[in-house]
Protein backbone atom coordinates (compact mmCIF):
# COMPACT_ATOMS: atom_id res chain seq x y z
CA UNK A 1 0.00 0.00 0.00
CA UNK A 2 2.33 2.48 0.92
CA UNK A 3 3.88 1.86 -2.98
CA UNK A 4 0.73 3.48 -4.38
CA UNK A 5 0.24 6.17 -1.24
CA UNK A 6 3.24 7.17 -1.93
CA UNK A 7 2.60 7.86 -6.09
CA UNK A 8 -0.72 9.66 -5.56
CA UNK A 9 1.06 12.00 -3.14
CA UNK A 10 3.29 12.69 -6.03
CA UNK A 11 0.49 13.12 -8.88
CA UNK A 12 -0.70 16.88 -9.05
CA UNK A 13 -4.59 17.77 -10.02
CA UNK A 14 -3.16 19.74 -12.52
CA UNK A 15 -4.41 19.98 -16.84
CA UNK A 16 -7.58 17.91 -15.79
CA UNK A 17 -11.17 19.18 -17.13
CA UNK A 18 -13.54 20.51 -14.49
CA UNK A 19 -16.85 19.44 -13.94
CA UNK A 20 -19.22 21.60 -12.21
CA UNK A 21 -22.46 20.44 -13.87
CA UNK A 22 -24.42 17.49 -12.14
CA UNK A 23 -25.25 14.67 -12.39
CA UNK A 24 -21.96 13.92 -14.26
CA UNK A 25 -22.36 9.81 -15.21
CA UNK A 26 -20.31 7.58 -16.95
CA UNK A 27 -20.66 3.88 -18.35
CA UNK A 28 -17.36 3.64 -20.41
CA UNK A 29 -20.06 2.75 -23.89
CA UNK A 30 -18.50 5.78 -25.37
CA UNK A 31 -15.13 3.69 -25.62
CA UNK A 32 -13.35 6.19 -23.27
CA UNK A 33 -12.29 5.54 -19.78
CA UNK A 34 -10.68 7.15 -16.76
CA UNK A 35 -7.00 8.86 -16.73
CA UNK A 36 -4.16 6.84 -16.26
CA UNK A 37 -1.41 8.47 -18.35
CA UNK A 38 -0.24 10.14 -14.92
CA UNK A 39 0.41 7.06 -13.33
CA UNK A 40 3.88 5.36 -14.87
CA UNK A 41 5.17 3.51 -11.56
CA UNK A 42 1.70 1.10 -11.32
CA UNK A 43 1.95 -2.19 -12.84
CA UNK A 44 -0.40 -1.96 -15.82
CA UNK A 45 -3.65 -0.52 -17.55
CA UNK A 46 -7.70 -0.59 -16.55
CA UNK A 47 -9.19 -1.51 -19.77
CA UNK A 48 -12.45 -1.23 -21.44
CA UNK A 49 -14.08 -4.19 -22.11
CA UNK A 50 -17.53 -6.57 -23.01
CA UNK A 51 -18.86 -9.54 -22.19
CA UNK A 52 -16.72 -12.37 -20.00
CA UNK A 53 -13.10 -11.92 -19.47
CA UNK A 54 -10.26 -13.77 -20.55
CA UNK A 55 -10.35 -16.08 -17.55
CA UNK A 56 -13.25 -18.81 -16.12
CA UNK A 57 -14.58 -17.82 -12.94
CA UNK A 58 -13.44 -14.52 -12.48
CA UNK A 59 -15.04 -11.63 -13.98
CA UNK A 60 -18.71 -10.50 -14.78
CA UNK A 61 -21.11 -12.20 -17.93
CA UNK A 62 -21.64 -8.06 -19.34
CA UNK A 63 -21.06 -4.97 -17.99
CA UNK A 64 -23.50 -3.56 -15.29
CA UNK A 65 -25.69 -1.08 -17.44
CA UNK A 66 -27.72 -3.36 -20.02
CA UNK A 67 -25.13 -6.42 -19.48
CA UNK A 68 -24.51 -5.96 -23.45
CA UNK A 69 -22.17 -2.78 -23.30
CA UNK A 70 -18.45 -1.55 -21.94
CA UNK A 71 -17.14 -1.57 -18.24
CA UNK A 72 -13.76 -0.57 -16.93
CA UNK A 73 -11.42 -3.54 -15.59
CA UNK A 74 -8.35 -5.11 -14.47
CA UNK A 75 -7.58 -8.54 -16.34
CA UNK A 76 -5.71 -10.26 -13.88
CA UNK A 77 -4.22 -13.35 -16.07
CA UNK A 78 -0.21 -13.60 -15.94
CA UNK A 79 1.76 -11.51 -15.64
CA UNK A 80 -0.79 -8.98 -13.77
CA UNK A 81 -0.78 -11.02 -10.73
CA UNK A 82 0.14 -11.78 -7.79
CA UNK A 83 -0.19 -8.43 -5.90
CA UNK A 84 0.10 -5.76 -8.79
CA UNK A 85 -1.30 -2.45 -8.83
CA UNK A 86 -3.49 -0.44 -11.40
CA UNK A 87 -4.37 2.57 -10.97
CA UNK A 88 -6.78 5.34 -12.58
CA UNK A 89 -8.85 8.93 -11.69
CA UNK A 90 -11.91 10.88 -13.25
CA UNK A 91 -11.46 14.20 -14.38
CA UNK A 92 -11.91 16.84 -11.35
CA UNK A 93 -15.23 18.26 -9.71
CA UNK A 94 -16.08 21.32 -8.39
CA UNK A 95 -19.22 20.92 -5.63
CA UNK A 96 -18.51 24.32 -4.05
CA UNK A 97 -21.79 25.85 -5.27
CA UNK A 98 -23.70 22.34 -4.80
CA UNK A 99 -23.62 20.86 -1.55
CA UNK A 100 -25.07 17.38 -0.87
CA UNK A 101 -23.42 15.34 -3.71
CA UNK A 102 -22.51 11.92 -3.78
CA UNK A 103 -20.20 9.45 -5.64
CA UNK A 104 -21.14 6.16 -6.95
CA UNK A 105 -19.94 3.22 -8.63
CA UNK A 106 -20.92 -0.32 -9.40
CA UNK A 107 -18.60 -2.68 -8.87
CA UNK A 108 -17.76 -6.77 -9.43
CA UNK A 109 -14.76 -8.89 -7.63
CA UNK A 110 -15.69 -12.35 -8.38
CA UNK A 111 -12.93 -14.94 -7.76
CA UNK A 112 -11.24 -16.94 -5.38
CA UNK A 113 -7.96 -15.08 -5.17
CA UNK A 114 -9.61 -12.01 -5.21
CA UNK A 115 -7.47 -8.70 -4.30
CA UNK A 116 -9.07 -5.65 -3.57
CA UNK A 117 -10.24 -2.22 -4.44
CA UNK A 118 -9.42 0.97 -3.04
CA UNK A 119 -11.12 4.07 -3.48
CA UNK A 120 -9.27 7.77 -2.60
CA UNK A 121 -10.30 11.14 -2.71
CA UNK A 122 -7.80 13.40 -4.16
CA UNK A 123 -8.17 17.63 -3.40
CA UNK A 124 -6.25 20.54 -2.20
CA UNK A 125 -5.09 18.71 1.58
CA UNK A 126 -3.60 15.58 -1.05
CA UNK A 127 -4.58 12.15 -1.15
CA UNK A 128 -6.91 10.22 1.15
CA UNK A 129 -8.62 7.05 1.07
CA UNK A 130 -12.04 6.65 1.67
CA UNK A 131 -13.34 2.92 1.11
CA UNK A 132 -11.71 -0.89 0.58
CA UNK A 133 -13.10 -3.41 -0.97
CA UNK A 134 -11.28 -6.85 -0.11
CA UNK A 135 -11.94 -10.46 -1.25
CA UNK A 136 -14.46 -12.41 -3.33
CA UNK A 137 -17.41 -10.78 -3.50
CA UNK A 138 -19.74 -12.92 -5.71
CA UNK A 139 -20.53 -13.15 -9.20
CA UNK A 140 -22.58 -10.05 -9.20
CA UNK A 141 -22.40 -6.31 -9.73
CA UNK A 142 -22.96 -4.16 -6.43
CA UNK A 143 -23.56 -0.80 -5.78
CA UNK A 144 -20.98 1.70 -3.73
CA UNK A 145 -21.63 5.03 -2.74
CA UNK A 146 -20.01 7.63 -0.77
CA UNK A 147 -21.25 11.14 0.83
CA UNK A 148 -18.69 13.41 -0.31
CA UNK A 149 -20.12 16.23 2.47
CA UNK A 150 -19.13 13.63 4.82
CA UNK A 151 -15.33 14.18 3.49
CA UNK A 152 -14.66 17.72 4.47
CA UNK A 153 -13.50 17.82 0.95
CA UNK A 154 -11.04 20.92 0.44
CA UNK A 155 -10.96 22.47 -2.92
CA UNK A 156 -12.06 20.59 -6.27
CA UNK A 157 -11.18 16.53 -6.21
CA UNK A 158 -10.83 13.82 -8.51
CA UNK A 159 -11.79 10.36 -7.80
CA UNK A 160 -8.80 7.02 -7.37
CA UNK A 161 -9.13 4.06 -7.93
CA UNK A 162 -6.61 1.68 -7.06
CA UNK A 163 -7.09 -2.05 -8.06
CA UNK A 164 -4.23 -4.39 -6.42
CA UNK A 165 -4.77 -8.37 -7.89
CA UNK A 166 -4.59 -11.19 -6.22
CA UNK A 167 -2.28 -14.67 -5.95
CA UNK A 168 -3.82 -15.87 -9.14
CA UNK A 169 -5.46 -15.03 -12.42
CA UNK A 170 -8.38 -15.33 -10.82
CA UNK A 171 -8.89 -11.79 -9.51
CA UNK A 172 -10.31 -9.70 -12.45
CA UNK A 173 -11.71 -6.77 -10.88
CA UNK A 174 -14.00 -4.22 -12.70
CA UNK A 175 -15.75 -1.11 -12.48
CA UNK A 176 -19.27 0.32 -14.06
CA UNK A 177 -22.00 3.42 -13.95
CA UNK A 178 -20.05 5.97 -12.15
CA UNK A 179 -22.19 8.81 -10.87
CA UNK A 180 -21.36 12.28 -9.25
CA UNK A 181 -24.23 14.11 -8.28
CA UNK A 182 -27.29 14.58 -5.59
CA UNK A 183 -28.50 11.66 -3.45
CA UNK A 184 -30.71 9.44 -4.60
CA UNK A 185 -32.94 7.06 -2.69
CA UNK A 186 -31.13 3.30 -2.70
CA UNK A 187 -33.96 0.60 -2.38
CA UNK A 188 -35.59 -2.30 -3.94
CA UNK A 189 -37.74 -0.60 -6.64
CA UNK A 190 -39.33 -4.45 -7.82
CA UNK A 191 -43.20 -3.74 -6.91
CA UNK A 192 -43.41 -7.75 -6.88
CA UNK A 193 -40.51 -7.99 -4.02
CA UNK A 194 -41.70 -8.18 -0.19
CA UNK A 195 -39.25 -5.29 0.39
CA UNK A 196 -40.54 -3.11 -2.15
CA UNK A 197 -39.57 1.09 -1.65
CA UNK A 198 -41.76 3.20 -3.52
CA UNK A 199 -39.72 5.96 -3.05
CA UNK A 200 -36.75 4.60 -4.17
CA UNK A 201 -35.09 5.48 -7.17
CA UNK A 202 -31.75 3.19 -7.78
CA UNK A 203 -32.05 -0.95 -7.00
CA UNK A 204 -29.28 -1.75 -4.47
CA UNK A 205 -29.72 -5.23 -5.32
CA UNK A 206 -31.64 -5.79 -1.89
CA UNK A 207 -35.22 -6.87 -2.91
CA UNK A 208 -35.84 -10.00 -1.32
CA UNK A 209 -39.04 -12.90 -2.60
CA UNK A 210 -41.56 -15.07 -1.10
CA UNK A 211 -40.06 -18.48 -1.50
CA UNK A 212 -41.59 -20.54 -4.64
CA UNK A 213 -44.77 -21.73 -4.07
CA UNK A 214 -44.67 -24.27 -7.08
CA UNK A 215 -45.29 -24.32 -10.49
CA UNK A 216 -49.14 -23.29 -11.65
CA UNK A 217 -50.13 -26.09 -13.96
CA UNK A 218 -48.32 -29.02 -15.08
CA UNK A 219 -48.84 -31.15 -18.10
CA UNK A 220 -47.04 -34.07 -19.78
CA UNK A 221 -47.21 -36.18 -22.98
CA UNK A 222 -45.00 -39.12 -24.30
CA UNK A 223 -43.26 -38.72 -27.19
CA UNK A 224 -41.23 -41.27 -29.78
CA UNK A 225 -37.58 -40.53 -30.54
CA UNK A 226 -37.53 -43.72 -33.32
CA UNK A 227 -38.02 -46.91 -30.59
CA UNK A 228 -36.91 -44.88 -28.01
CA UNK A 229 -39.77 -43.78 -25.45
CA UNK A 230 -39.57 -40.13 -24.18
CA UNK A 231 -41.89 -37.91 -21.59
CA UNK A 232 -42.16 -34.27 -22.34
CA UNK A 233 -42.93 -32.59 -18.86
CA UNK A 234 -44.57 -29.13 -18.99
CA UNK A 235 -45.15 -26.39 -16.16
CA UNK A 236 -46.63 -23.06 -16.02
CA UNK A 237 -44.32 -20.75 -14.02
CA UNK A 238 -45.24 -18.00 -11.19
CA UNK A 239 -43.64 -15.25 -12.84
CA UNK A 240 -44.15 -13.11 -10.14
CA UNK A 241 -40.56 -14.55 -8.92
CA UNK A 242 -37.39 -15.07 -9.58
CA UNK A 243 -37.63 -17.78 -6.60
CA UNK A 244 -39.17 -19.90 -9.10
CA UNK A 245 -35.95 -20.37 -11.36
CA UNK A 246 -36.03 -24.08 -12.10
CA UNK A 247 -32.17 -24.62 -11.71
CA UNK A 248 -32.65 -28.74 -11.50
CA UNK A 249 -34.82 -31.36 -12.74
CA UNK A 250 -35.16 -35.05 -11.44
CA UNK A 251 -36.30 -37.42 -13.27
CA UNK A 252 -36.83 -40.99 -12.05
CA UNK A 253 -39.50 -43.97 -11.88
CA UNK A 254 -40.94 -46.23 -9.87
CA UNK A 255 -37.75 -49.00 -10.06
CA UNK A 256 -35.34 -46.57 -8.70
CA UNK A 257 -33.87 -45.23 -11.38
CA UNK A 258 -32.98 -41.77 -11.26
CA UNK A 259 -31.33 -38.94 -13.13
CA UNK A 260 -30.60 -35.35 -12.24
CA UNK A 261 -30.93 -32.80 -15.20
CA UNK A 262 -29.34 -29.12 -14.44
CA UNK A 263 -30.53 -26.21 -16.37
CA UNK A 264 -31.61 -22.62 -16.29
CA UNK A 265 -35.62 -22.43 -16.72
CA UNK A 266 -36.29 -18.85 -16.15
CA UNK A 267 -40.04 -18.45 -14.31
CA UNK A 268 -40.30 -15.36 -16.21
CA UNK A 269 -40.53 -17.44 -19.46
CA UNK A 270 -44.03 -18.59 -17.89
CA UNK A 271 -44.26 -21.98 -19.98
CA UNK A 272 -41.18 -23.85 -19.32
CA UNK A 273 -40.79 -27.71 -20.56
CA UNK A 274 -37.96 -30.27 -20.63
CA UNK A 275 -38.01 -33.87 -22.75
CA UNK A 276 -36.47 -36.97 -20.85
CA UNK A 277 -35.72 -40.48 -22.47
CA UNK A 278 -36.91 -43.19 -20.84
CA UNK A 279 -36.41 -46.76 -20.78
CA UNK A 280 -33.40 -48.50 -22.41
CA UNK A 281 -34.18 -48.04 -26.17
CA UNK A 282 -37.24 -50.73 -27.33
CA UNK A 283 -39.37 -51.97 -24.01
CA UNK A 284 -41.67 -54.68 -24.54
CA UNK A 285 -45.35 -54.41 -25.17
CA UNK A 286 -46.32 -54.84 -21.76
CA UNK A 287 -43.64 -51.78 -20.58
CA UNK A 288 -45.53 -50.26 -18.00
CA UNK A 289 -43.45 -48.26 -15.30
CA UNK A 290 -44.30 -44.82 -13.52
CA UNK A 291 -42.06 -42.15 -14.05
CA UNK A 292 -42.13 -38.68 -12.55
CA UNK A 293 -40.14 -35.19 -12.56
CA UNK A 294 -39.48 -33.36 -9.49
CA UNK A 295 -38.18 -29.22 -10.47
CA UNK A 296 -35.57 -27.66 -8.18
CA UNK A 297 -36.08 -23.78 -7.50
CA UNK A 298 -33.28 -22.17 -6.89
CA UNK A 299 -34.36 -20.94 -3.71
CA UNK A 300 -34.20 -24.52 -2.81
CA UNK A 301 -37.54 -25.55 -2.61
CA UNK A 302 -38.88 -28.37 -4.88
CA UNK A 303 -42.38 -28.31 -6.79
CA UNK A 304 -44.90 -31.46 -6.13
CA UNK A 305 -44.29 -34.41 -8.19
CA UNK A 306 -45.82 -34.98 -11.93
CA UNK A 307 -45.88 -38.58 -13.07
CA UNK A 308 -46.21 -39.80 -16.37
CA UNK A 309 -46.58 -43.47 -17.51
CA UNK A 310 -45.29 -44.04 -20.59
CA UNK A 311 -45.11 -47.03 -23.26
CA UNK A 312 -43.05 -48.36 -25.24
CA UNK A 313 -42.57 -47.06 -28.89
CA UNK A 314 -42.49 -50.31 -31.19
CA UNK A 315 -42.73 -49.40 -34.95
CA UNK A 316 -45.09 -51.66 -37.17
CA UNK A 317 -48.23 -51.90 -38.94
CA UNK A 318 -50.83 -49.92 -37.22
CA UNK A 319 -53.87 -50.90 -39.49
CA UNK A 320 -55.49 -53.88 -38.17
CA UNK A 321 -57.11 -54.68 -41.60
CA UNK A 322 -53.61 -55.27 -43.18
CA UNK A 323 -52.21 -58.62 -42.84
CA UNK A 324 -49.19 -57.43 -41.62
CA UNK A 325 -50.63 -55.72 -38.62
CA UNK A 326 -48.74 -55.54 -35.35
CA UNK A 327 -51.31 -55.53 -32.37
CA UNK A 328 -48.26 -54.16 -29.99
CA UNK A 329 -46.83 -51.33 -32.44
CA UNK A 330 -47.54 -47.30 -31.53
CA UNK A 331 -46.12 -46.08 -34.47
CA UNK A 332 -46.68 -46.99 -38.72
CA UNK A 333 -43.22 -47.56 -40.12
CA UNK A 334 -45.27 -48.38 -43.41
CA UNK A 335 -45.18 -51.77 -43.01
CA UNK A 336 -48.69 -52.25 -44.36
CA UNK A 337 -48.03 -53.51 -47.88
CA UNK A 338 -45.38 -56.08 -46.45
CA UNK A 339 -42.45 -54.03 -46.63
CA UNK A 340 -41.21 -50.75 -47.04
CA UNK A 341 -38.36 -51.48 -49.80
CA UNK A 342 -39.02 -51.32 -53.75
CA UNK A 343 -39.92 -54.99 -54.59
CA UNK A 344 -38.20 -54.65 -57.98
CA UNK A 345 -34.85 -53.11 -56.75
CA UNK A 346 -34.51 -54.08 -53.56
CA UNK A 347 -34.55 -56.73 -50.95
CA UNK A 348 -35.67 -55.41 -47.07
CA UNK A 349 -33.38 -57.33 -43.88
CA UNK A 350 -33.36 -57.11 -39.99
CA UNK A 351 -30.60 -56.85 -38.18
CA UNK A 352 -30.20 -57.34 -34.18
CA UNK A 353 -27.53 -56.26 -32.52
CA UNK A 354 -26.89 -57.56 -28.49
CA UNK A 355 -24.25 -54.97 -26.95
CA UNK A 356 -21.53 -56.33 -24.68
CA UNK A 357 -20.34 -55.13 -21.56
CA UNK A 358 -18.59 -52.13 -23.40
CA UNK A 359 -21.22 -50.64 -25.40
CA UNK A 360 -19.26 -47.18 -25.87
CA UNK A 361 -16.20 -48.91 -27.77
CA UNK A 362 -18.40 -50.51 -30.58
CA UNK A 363 -19.84 -48.78 -34.15
CA UNK A 364 -21.24 -49.86 -37.35
CA UNK A 365 -21.63 -49.34 -41.11
CA UNK A 366 -24.51 -51.40 -43.11
CA UNK A 367 -23.44 -51.02 -47.09
CA UNK A 368 -26.94 -51.38 -48.78
CA UNK A 369 -25.52 -50.65 -52.05
CA UNK A 370 -29.44 -49.34 -52.40
CA UNK A 371 -28.42 -45.76 -51.44
CA UNK A 372 -26.45 -43.89 -48.20
CA UNK A 373 -24.67 -45.91 -45.93
CA UNK A 374 -25.94 -46.60 -42.59
CA UNK A 375 -23.44 -45.33 -40.33
CA UNK A 376 -23.44 -45.97 -36.28
CA UNK A 377 -20.83 -44.35 -35.19
CA UNK A 378 -19.14 -45.05 -31.98
CA UNK A 379 -20.23 -43.04 -28.85
CA UNK A 380 -23.89 -43.77 -29.87
CA UNK A 381 -24.44 -46.88 -27.41
CA UNK A 382 -23.38 -46.23 -23.49
CA UNK A 383 -23.38 -47.79 -20.46
CA UNK A 384 -26.87 -47.71 -20.26
CA UNK A 385 -26.99 -50.22 -23.57
CA UNK A 386 -25.24 -53.37 -21.90
CA UNK A 387 -27.13 -56.58 -22.95
CA UNK A 388 -29.63 -54.74 -24.73
CA UNK A 389 -30.68 -55.43 -28.15
CA UNK A 390 -31.59 -53.26 -30.78
CA UNK A 391 -33.30 -54.01 -34.19
CA UNK A 392 -32.61 -52.47 -37.37
CA UNK A 393 -34.53 -53.00 -40.78
CA UNK A 394 -33.05 -52.20 -44.27
CA UNK A 395 -33.36 -52.22 -47.83
CA UNK A 396 -30.63 -53.27 -49.85
CA UNK A 397 -29.80 -53.66 -53.60
CA UNK A 398 -31.54 -56.95 -54.60
CA UNK A 399 -28.46 -57.33 -57.03
CA UNK A 400 -25.41 -56.36 -55.26
CA UNK A 401 -26.09 -57.20 -51.91
CA UNK A 402 -24.99 -55.77 -48.88
CA UNK A 403 -21.99 -55.74 -46.43
CA UNK A 404 -21.88 -55.23 -42.78
CA UNK A 405 -19.15 -53.88 -41.20
CA UNK A 406 -18.61 -53.65 -37.70
CA UNK A 407 -15.67 -51.52 -35.09
CA UNK A 408 -14.92 -52.57 -31.83
CA UNK A 409 -12.44 -49.85 -30.99
CA UNK A 410 -10.67 -51.88 -28.42
CA UNK A 411 -10.38 -55.20 -30.53
CA UNK A 412 -11.85 -57.84 -28.89
CA UNK A 413 -14.65 -58.10 -31.24
CA UNK A 414 -17.71 -57.46 -28.06
CA UNK A 415 -16.33 -60.19 -26.12
CA UNK A 416 -17.38 -59.05 -23.03
CA UNK A 417 -16.27 -59.69 -19.43
CA UNK A 418 -15.86 -63.68 -20.14
CA UNK A 419 -18.99 -64.15 -17.61
CA UNK A 420 -21.65 -66.00 -19.49
CA UNK A 421 -24.08 -63.86 -21.56
CA UNK A 422 -22.06 -61.58 -21.68
CA UNK A 423 -20.47 -61.37 -25.24
CA UNK A 424 -22.50 -59.28 -27.87
CA UNK A 425 -23.86 -60.87 -31.10
CA UNK A 426 -24.69 -59.36 -34.41
CA UNK A 427 -27.75 -61.76 -36.37
CA UNK A 428 -28.96 -60.49 -40.25
CA UNK A 429 -31.97 -61.96 -41.49
CA UNK A 430 -33.70 -62.32 -44.54
CA UNK A 431 -37.07 -60.66 -45.70
CA UNK A 432 -38.73 -64.32 -44.44
CA UNK A 433 -36.89 -64.20 -40.80
CA UNK A 434 -34.10 -66.76 -42.24
CA UNK A 435 -30.43 -66.05 -40.78
CA UNK A 436 -28.14 -64.79 -43.46
CA UNK A 437 -25.30 -64.63 -41.07
CA UNK A 438 -24.51 -63.81 -37.65
CA UNK A 439 -21.11 -62.65 -36.04
CA UNK A 440 -20.45 -63.85 -31.74
CA UNK A 441 -17.37 -64.02 -30.38
CA UNK A 442 -15.67 -62.06 -32.72
CA UNK A 443 -16.20 -65.04 -35.74
CA UNK A 444 -18.62 -64.42 -38.99
CA UNK A 445 -20.32 -67.40 -39.75
CA UNK A 446 -23.84 -68.28 -42.37
CA UNK A 447 -27.13 -69.54 -41.70
CA UNK A 448 -25.47 -73.09 -42.02
CA UNK A 449 -22.51 -72.18 -39.04
CA UNK A 450 -20.00 -72.16 -42.19
CA UNK A 451 -17.25 -69.23 -41.49
CA UNK A 452 -17.91 -66.00 -43.84
CA UNK A 453 -16.57 -62.25 -44.43
CA UNK A 454 -13.49 -61.38 -42.04
CA UNK A 455 -13.36 -62.12 -38.22
CA UNK A 456 -12.36 -59.46 -35.69
CA UNK A 457 -9.00 -61.07 -34.88
CA UNK A 458 -9.20 -60.41 -31.00
CA UNK A 459 -7.57 -58.04 -29.00
CA UNK A 460 -4.65 -56.77 -30.11
CA UNK A 461 -4.79 -58.07 -33.56
CA UNK A 462 -7.47 -55.85 -34.98
CA UNK A 463 -10.69 -54.53 -34.53
CA UNK A 464 -12.67 -54.19 -37.60
CA UNK A 465 -14.93 -57.40 -38.60
CA UNK A 466 -16.59 -57.96 -42.32
CA UNK A 467 -19.55 -60.16 -43.03
CA UNK A 468 -18.84 -60.15 -46.58
CA UNK A 469 -20.59 -59.40 -49.64
CA UNK A 470 -23.98 -61.07 -48.47
CA UNK A 471 -27.39 -60.79 -50.70
CA UNK A 472 -31.19 -60.91 -49.26
CA UNK A 473 -34.17 -62.54 -50.77
CA UNK A 474 -37.09 -61.51 -51.96
CA UNK A 475 -40.10 -61.90 -49.64
CA UNK A 476 -42.87 -64.55 -49.73
CA UNK A 477 -45.41 -62.78 -47.78
CA UNK A 478 -45.88 -60.24 -45.28
CA UNK A 479 -43.23 -60.35 -42.82
CA UNK A 480 -44.50 -61.86 -39.55
CA UNK A 481 -45.18 -60.29 -36.78
CA UNK A 482 -43.59 -61.89 -33.49
CA UNK A 483 -45.02 -61.75 -30.39
CA UNK A 484 -47.44 -63.24 -27.85
CA UNK A 485 -50.18 -65.71 -29.36
CA UNK A 486 -51.90 -66.75 -25.75
CA UNK A 487 -55.06 -64.89 -26.29
CA UNK A 488 -54.85 -65.01 -22.46
CA UNK A 489 -52.27 -62.47 -22.07
CA UNK A 490 -52.69 -59.37 -20.69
Amino acid sequence: MKKILLLLLLIPFLGYTQINTFPWTHDFDNGVGLDQSQWTNDDGDWLIWSGFTWSNNTGPQGDHTTGNGNYWYIEASSPNFPNNYFVCQTDTFDISSTPGQIVSFWYHMYGNTMGELNIWIGDDNGWTKVDSIIGDQGDQWFLKYIELDSLSIVGNFTIGFEGITGSSWASDICIDDLYVGDLYSFGCIDSTALNYDPLATVDDGSCTYPPCGGFVSSNTYQMCWGNQAAIQFEWESDTTTPNCDVIMIHVGDENGWSMDYGGNWPASNGLNGFAASVGNGQMPPNWNVEHYAVLEYVDGTFSDTIFHTPTACITGCTDSTAISYNPWATQDDGSCGGTTCDPVTETQIVMTIRLDNWPGETSWTMTTNAGSNVVTPQGTYNFNDVGITYTYTFCVSATAGFEFILNDSYGDGMAGNGSPGSAGEVVIYDCNGDTITYFSSGTWVDGLQNPVGVDMGGYPNGNVAYSGPQNGVACAGPPPVSGCIDPAYQ
